[in-house]
């Protein structure tokens, strides 16, 4: 359900903000880092457990439920505030690195313990962003 061009779409909007450029222009970008850096299953997972936490007493098969209505509606994400982008960073600058716009030092720092804990810190903080943005949880049912 979550598939590439599913990720890309949920991605890129907030790559572009944070970059500051157009969606169109970092699209293939995105995808292409996806792949490159094998961050589909991490975010993946990173999603889910968003949308578990969103909703604890929703079983597993209610959730695929609401994450398959969620993925028919519209799934343009809209600006994305500043401190959800500060969060996102380390994700960003692994596919800044995958994608060869990312300097040497940034490739560094991003390989030693303190860079792969922060890139994982914030592929968590982005599933739960995205989580949140697929579909939103309800305080009156889910809660």
């Amino acid at each position: 359900m979550l598939t590439l061009p599913v990720l890309v779409d949920l991605l890129v909007p907030p790559y572009a903000q944070a970059h500051n450029c157009l969606e169109e222009e970092v699209m293939d970008d995105v995808k292409r880092a996806l792949v490159d850096a094998r961050l589909q299953d991490p975010l993946r997972v990173a999603i889910w457990a968003g949308l578990k936490k969103d909703r604890p007493k929703v079983d597993d098969s209610e959730l695929i439920e609401t994450l398959a209505k969620a993925m028919t509606k519209n799934r343009r994400i809209t600006a994305t505030p500043e401190k959800v982008i500060d969060k996102m960073a380390a994700l960003f600058a692994s596919l800044d690195v995958a994608v060869g716009r990312a300097a040497d030092a940034t490739r560094a720092m991003l390989e030693s313990p303190q860079g792969k804990a922060a890139v994982e810190k914030s592929i968590g903080a982005t599933g739960e962003y995205l989580a949140q943005r697929i579909s939103p949880a309800r305080s009156t049912k889910d809660a």
